[in-house]
């Protein structure tokens, strides 16, 4: 028994505006059910965010429906669960698609029975195999997963689908919404969605898998993925033998990441090599520039739009510049500042206005008293004590040194 294992196509997405874009998604996925096609595949399970939204337009509704029906022509079932994006409210497109036998969708509650303190998982039977899954919650999701309770037949393959990234996803940090011990026991393979690159680790020695989303869904995502994809499963008849995972690579929009060190240069020099290092054949792919270093002067001088220009001018359809480890003067000024206190900041501003240390001073007290929130009764208060203070400061010593040091007073 073999079957595919994708997830995450996000119909009706796109980036950076690009009519482009969103045609790749619809694109990429017309490819990957072509092949389930060409392999024979006795079902494919689709993990979650078939849809970008839970209010798809006609026209992808049409698309989507086009492309179950040549799987339902060959008889190929398309087993899937509602994503944490294709959910309107308490609906999801996916009932639709449901009711006019395309697809199963696992999520619905008839597969889900509350008993007691707990929730019977029931699920699909194919080929042998019992395939069930829950949708990606919204909120309590590791209290909603100690409620689950399998209902997995004796003898049988079994699959478990979610929409959570769990603990152990390589770089999944604050991402992460559940730990690996509130997957249910007893499966043979989980099928994990929501995570967009590929990733596999094991959960009492069955695989968890996540094939990523099957197209780049946004920058960062092209930064670190290297490509997309989906899996093929095939399941050896006998129990003691592993299971096959074969990458298929997608023809996902190519991406094209450089690295420029931009160490100091000057934002004129800094143009020119980034004007230099575009490809020269972009062959309508997208370009990932990073830029790293100190430039000595300001990241805004440099010519962005120059750079962008020549990117187009190369073949590419878009290009991403990342300048989170590109630092410059103002950025140094800004950590400076940033560890200074308010009246530290005040006080260098008014000494560089070339206001005498007495002057700084006063100042600093009225904006001290009136730069608070203040009832009536205060702010009458509040104007006695500037009137105290200042009294105070003409009185003094210092104010008197000071006047006796200007020309023409005795």
């Amino acid at each position: 028994m073999k079957f595919i294992h994708m997830g995450d196509t996000h119909i009706g997405a796109s980036n950076f505006k690009l009519d482009q874009r969103h045609k790749d998604f619809l694109r990429v996925f017309e490819e990957a059910i072509d092949i389930c096609i060409d392999l024979k595949v006795d079902f494919v399970i689709h993990s979650g965010d078939l849809f970008d939204t839970g209010r798809p337009s006609f026209k992808e509704l049409i698309f989507v429906i086009e492309q179950l029906k040549k799987l339902k022509e060959n008889n190929i079932p398309f087993l899937t669960v509602a994503g944490s994006h294709d959910v309107y409210i308490h609906e999801t497109p996916l009932s639709l698609l449901e009711k006019i036998g395309l697809l199963t969708n696992l999520s619905n509650p008839r597969y889900l029975v509350p008993k007691g303190d707990v929730v019977l998982l029931n699920g699909a039977i194919i080929k042998n195999t019992f395939i069930a899954g829950v949708p990606g919650f919204k909120g309590n999701v590791k209290e909603k997963y100690s409620m689950i309770k399998p209902n997995i037949p004796n003898n049988v393959f079994s699959i478990f689908i979610f929409h959570h990234i769990i603990s152990d996803v390589e770089d999944a940090g604050s991402f992460a919404d559940l730990p690996l011990s509130s997957l249910p026991k007893g499966f043979d393979y989980y099928a994990g969605g929501h995570w967009h690159r590929k990733n596999i680790f094991e959960y009492n020695k069955k695989p968890v898998v996540y094939p990523g989303s099957t197209e780049y869904t946004d920058s960062l995502d092209m930064l670190k993925s290297k490509e997309k994809g989906m899996f093929l499963v095939e399941v050896p008849e006998e129990k003691t033998k592993k299971l096959k995972l074969k990458w298929i690579k997608l023809n996902a929009r190519e991406v094209v990441f450089k690295e420029i060190e931009l160490n100091n240069l000057t934002p004129i020099e800094a143009t020119n090599k980034l004007f230099r290092e575009i490809p020269k054949h972009g062959r309508d792919s997208i370009l990932i520039l990073k830029l790293k270093g100190r430039i000595n002067g300001l990241k805004s001088q440099i010519n962005f739009n120059r750079v962008l220009k020549e990117s187009e001018i190369n073949g590419f359809i878009y290009c991403k510049l990342f300048l989170s480890e590109l630092s410059d003067e103002a950025g140094e000024e800004y950590q400076e500042i940033k560890n200074k206190t308010i009246k530290e900041i005040e006080y260098e501003f008014l000494k560089k206005q070339k206001y005498d240390d007495i002057t700084i001073k006063l100042a600093q007290e009225l904006i001290n008293l009136l730069g608070k929130e203040q009832t009536p009764k205060e702010l009458i208060l509040n104007q006695e004590e500037c009137i105290k203070m200042i009294d105070k400061l003409f009185l003094s010593k210092e104010l008197n040194d000071f006047m006796k040091s200007k020309e023409g007073v005795k």
